[in-house]
């Protein structure tokens, strides 16, 4: 309640610093609203989301609400070992 924004990006002002290829300056961000986890991609390359047991999501400019486990994959499609692949899980 008292961050409910994760700013992800390569500008040092970011929560979560990533730096490599496809990253933007302020890449994306993840909101918690209403109880609820919600990415929003800021981005010029687009994030791609891959939640367990579905297919990838690429959002651009557009948001999606987290749910059960994933990673989030600024600027490229990755596997779970790929650098700057963000892991998460969402409990209820």
């Amino acid at each position: 309640e008292d961050h409910p924004t994760l700013t992800i990006g390569r500008l040092p002002a970011n929560d979560l610093v990533l730096r490599y290829a496809g990253i933007s300056r302020m890449h994306a961000k993840i909101e918690h609203r209403k109880g609820k986890f919600v990415l929003v991609d800021a981005s010029s390359n687009g994030t791609y989301v891959h939640i367990e047991g579905q297919e990838a999501i690429y959002l651009k400019h557009d948001e999606h609400q987290l749910h059960k486990e994933g990673i989030i994959c600024p600027g490229r499609s990755a596997t779970p070992q790929s650098p700057g692949a963000i892991h998460y899980s969402i409990r209820p």
